[in-house]
């Protein structure tokens, strides 16, 4: 064990501030070189950990800020919300049915928030980072939202005022993420402090917080049992003392990147003592005020010292701990840098461990478990691995009823019973789900129950980004082996029934319904079949997902940076092949691919080049040159192809850029592609119009761009739609664009707060639907079954909806010609697929028939002839096509000539012939 004693009289003070300004100099002089360290860390590391929070943050705001700009408008998400609640108040919806949540209701997503209602603990409030506040009154069994119509859903921290139990305040915006080195990551933005004074059921703006830019990241909210009210922001460390109706700056952090992040208030201490940390990135430091946060010192801050975080013991007030990352400068960037205890308050503290200590658990706090103990190889502890994600994930609890327990959270859990000298895993985030000791990695808060006695009582909840978790027996043995999933008794139970934060990247359907797969952070790739619930069938961060469809028991999933899979069912049994081995390219961290509508076996990945895969992925072939290096920001970021001709390709790039590939079929890794910048922005997503093969859609997502755009001819020019105007689309990210199989002139677009519509090709626009939580939808798709249209909204935050559309007609089938003609061998195999002969304007499933089919012939109901004849001779059938209401028929020619005889007066040989008509239809 080493304990170092931290004592900050006066002198000692001033000296150690100007030590750590100097080291401070010295840091920055070498951040070039730190940089390009930690980024070969990040690319080597990436793959070993449950996701990549770097990755997301940055992807998160490269779609949506310029690269000269750092700062999100949060007040064009206040007036668009305002526009959108006026609308739905003056105007009955006509257009379609309220919105309808699909789930997922079991899989959960980013929680860094959870409280109790002081007067009755089964009421608990939790909160998504993009998906706003939830209430259990059944002490989390059930999940229900009570603030979709926020102005801003990224909750981050809870708190419920002690001298008003039914009052709650809900800070929002993710701030451990400002000041993130390497790429440029942002987390999601907020929008100042929300206030409920009813349980939870309705919550209102605080108005000196709204569109306040001292409140965009309000990481931490602590309320006194005197009702003082305490927020730590961007900017340092504000007070309130009527509940949120004014605010006073008691600590001005503003200078410091990443402002603060933690506050925590001495139990029973009066006037309120407290402890707060501020600083992440390149200096961090820990703050004490015994005034009620009049006068402040600084009593922990030591080189290399990071994200800071705190916990008093409830049954000693005097004995608390903090758990300290390393900065991006330190040996091992965001690796434990120091585990301490103080016995007086938190005025002075003793380094209890650090990343030397001889105890290798200690090491490893904030370190990927299972990478720094090498699991999957020598089982042997690796020094060189410890660096972590302390930045992203960092928690500290001591147990209410034993000072000496303590708990500490990273990618997994510890658990000390002597005070912090000893820590073992207590929880296996790479375990098999059906093993007790497995929980979702990525721990943000562990929170025992308020009556926890340890007895009658024995409650304790963790907070991660698989969403709400729970043990019953926290006390009980840990872990013996740190590569032993079985060696912890410790248990641990999901409680995200209902609780439906996940956040979707991307998503897919059939065109029944009856399946949908998405890729969400950090929660993989979910899949829903028929009326079961989600289940995950792909790891990592799930991203970009495609269903074959003309078999839809092949699926293709991926996860960050273009790793893709191909998924094949087979008498309910799941088969999963990599696909990506022959893929040498680089990418952004969510990569577009898509599935050739014209060929179901062709694939079209988008890295730094345009790729191609002819044989469903096995074997990849780059299209173009590159036109990005990989930089962590720029990249290519939509795919599109032309119906009827695969040679035209439409790639999106990061920086506004749409490339037009026109020889994509025979293009190599040597062929340019020339480029046309529509906007000085990012490309999210670009789609043609399936009855105009010369009309394409397109988005930007970056603000102060036009967000929708057309092209009438194939992407040679464009111009914007619905940028000005009283009806124009708000300026606000927009990441998916939809032109309607029934009307080419009405659009649907996904923007940062829902849905909207244009009837009038994009001139004028309106939210499409009430229901939808003000939450980004990042992808829609326009399905239609059983003559019923929907549009399903794949959201960041709040999982997957529907609505179903009210205002569209049905459309006959149209057959490209009236007469199939077909020339085939006596006794030969006929196939043909009459569905490639017939296009329905609504993309309706059509239902063939026919009544005097030739003999030996047989159709099914998916339109597929097959069989052989053995006379010879010319045979008519007439076929019906019907989509259920509306019909039409081709005539189906089918000439038999005699098989081929070999010359000399030999032995015949036969061949047989198989004869396969695959004439596209359109998509």
């Amino acid at each position: 064990m080493k304990k170092t004693t931290i004592i900050l009289g006066s002198f000692v003070f001033i000296g150690l501030l100007a030590h750590c300004y100097l080291v401070g100099v010295n840091d920055h002089m070498d951040e070039s070189a730190q940089t390009q360290r930690l980024s070969k860390s990040y690319f080597k590391h990436k793959t070993k950990t449950s996701e990549s929070p770097d990755g997301a943050g940055s992807y998160y705001a490269n779609k949506r800020l310029s690269k000269t700009h750092s700062i999100t408008p949060v007040e064009n998400y206040t007036d668009a919300i305002n526009k959108k609640r006026l609308f739905f108040s003056n105007n009955s919806n006509k257009l379609a049915e309220p919105w309808q949540s699909l789930g997922p209701q079991q899989v959960g997503g980013r929680t860094r928030s959870l409280e109790f209602n002081p007067d009755n603990p089964d009421i608990i409030y939790a909160a998504g980072v993009s998906g706003g506040v939830w209430k259990s009154i059944n002490g989390g069994s059930e999940w229900r939202a009570v603030s979709d119509d926020l102005e801003n859903m990224a909750v981050v921290t809870l708190a419920v005022v002690p001298t008003s139990p039914n009052t709650i305040l809900a800070g929002t915006g993710e701030g451990v993420y400002v000041g993130r080195p390497i790429v440029r990551s942002r987390g999601v933005v907020g929008n100042g402090i929300y206030r409920s004074t009813d349980d939870g059921e309705n919550w209102q703006a605080l108005s000196f917080t709204l569109n306040n830019s001292n409140f965009r990241f309000v990481n931490k909210i602590r309320a006194a049992n005197d009702g003082t009210v305490f927020a730590a922001t961007e900017t340092g460390i504000w007070r309130s003392e009527d509940i949120g109706d004014s605010w006073q700056l008691v600590l001005n952090q503003s200078s410091r990147i990443g402002g603060c992040h933690e506050i925590e208030i001495q139990p029973f201490s009066t006037p309120n003592a407290l402890l707060v940390s501020c600083g992440s990135f390149h200096s961090a430091a820990v703050y004490q005020s015994v005034d009620n946060g009049i006068t402040w010192n600084s009593v922990l801050e030591a080189q290399h010292q990071g994200r800071t975080t705190i916990a008093y013991a409830p049954s000693n007030p005097n004995r608390v701990y903090a758990l300290s990352a390393q900065n991006q400068y330190g040996p091992y960037p965001y690796g434990l840098k120091g585990f301490y205890r103080s016995d007086d308050g938190g005025a002075h503290w003793d380094l209890i461990n650090d990343y030397n200590d001889s105890n290798v658990n200690n090491r490893a706090l904030l370190s990927t478990t299972d990478w720094v103990f090498d699991c999957f190889a020598t089982r042997n502890y690796q020094h060189g691995r410890l660096a972590g994600g302390g930045w992203y994930y960092n928690l500290i609890t001591v147990d209410p009823t034993n000072e000496n327990r303590v708990w500490t959270g990273g990618l997994d859990l510890w658990r000390s019973d002597d005070g912090g000298e000893n820590f073992n895993l207590a929880s296996f985030w790479w375990a098999d789900k059906a093993v007790n000791s497995y929980i979702h990695g990525d721990h943000h808060l562990i929170k025992y129950h308020p009556n926890f006695d340890s007895v009658t009582e024995t409650r304790l909840y963790a907070t991660n980004d698989g969403g709400i978790w729970q043990s019953v027996n926290s006390s009980a043995r840990l872990a013996s082996n740190n590569c032993d999933q079985t060696s912890s008794e410790v248990a641990w139970q999901p409680l995200n029934n209902q609780y439906g934060v996940t956040q979707f990247y991307h998503g897919s359907m059939t065109q029944d319904g009856s399946m949908l797969i998405g890729g969400t952070q950090d929660n993989g790739t979910q899949m829903k079949r028929g009326g079961a619930e989600w289940e995950s069938i792909f790891g990592g961060d799930g991203a970009y997902s495609a269903i074959d469809p003309k078999d839809p028991n092949t699926v293709y999933v991926s996860s960050q940076y273009a790793n893709l899979a191909r998924i094949r069912w087979s008498n309910g049994v799941m088969t999963i092949t990599d696909i990506t081995s022959d893929f040498f390219g680089r990418s952004i961290f969510i990569a577009p691919f898509i599935l050739d509508p014209n060929n179901h076996k062709r694939l079209w990945l988008a890295g730094m080049a345009l790729w191609r895969s002819e044989d469903q992925g096995d074997n990849w072939n780059q299209t173009s040159i590159n036109h990005y290096s990989m930089n962590y920001v720029d990249g290519m970021t939509a795919i599109a192809v032309q119906p009827g001709n695969s040679n035209l390709v439409l790639i999106g790039g990061s920086d506004g850029n749409i490339y037009r590939h026109t020889s994509a079929l025979s293009g190599t890794g040597s062929t340019p592609m020339p480029s046309n910048r529509i906007a000085q922005g990012y490309i999210s997503s670009i789609n043609f119009d399936r009855n105009n093969p010369n009309k394409v859609a397109a988005t930007v997502s970056t603000f102060g761009q036009a967000h929708a755009w057309l092209s009438d001819d194939a992407g040679v020019s464009w111009y914007a739609v619905g940028d000005s105007g009283i009806e124009a689309l708000p300026d606000l990210p927009a990441h998916d664009i939809l032109i309607a199989p029934h009307d080419s002139s009405t659009f649907y677009i996904a923007t940062d707060i829902g849905v909207y519509v244009s009837v009038d090709s994009g001139n004028s626009w309106q939210p499409l639907a009430s229901g939808l939580p003000n939450v980004s939808v990042e992808r829609i798709i326009y399905t239609r079954h059983n003559l019923q249209t929907e549009l399903v909204a794949f959201t960041y935050g709040r999982g997957v909806f529907k609505t179903t559309l009210t205002d569209i007609p049905n459309f006959a089938p149209n057959p490209s010609q009236s007469n199939v003609s077909v020339t085939a061998n006596q006794n030969a195999m006929i196939q043909i697929d009459l569905s490639d002969y017939f296009d329905d304007p609504n993309g309706d499933e059509l239902m063939f028939s026919s009544s005097d089919l030739p003999t030996g012939l047989s159709l099914t109901s998916a339109g597929l002839v097959q069989g052989s004849i053995n006379t010879l001779g010319t045979y008519t059938a007439n076929v019906q096509a019907t989509d259920g209401e509306l019909g039409e028929s081709v005539q189906l020619t089918i000439t038999i000539t005699p098989l081929p005889s070999s010359s000399g007066g030999g032995s015949l040989l036969f061949s047989w012939v198989v004869l396969f008509m695959l004439v596209r239809r359109r998509h």
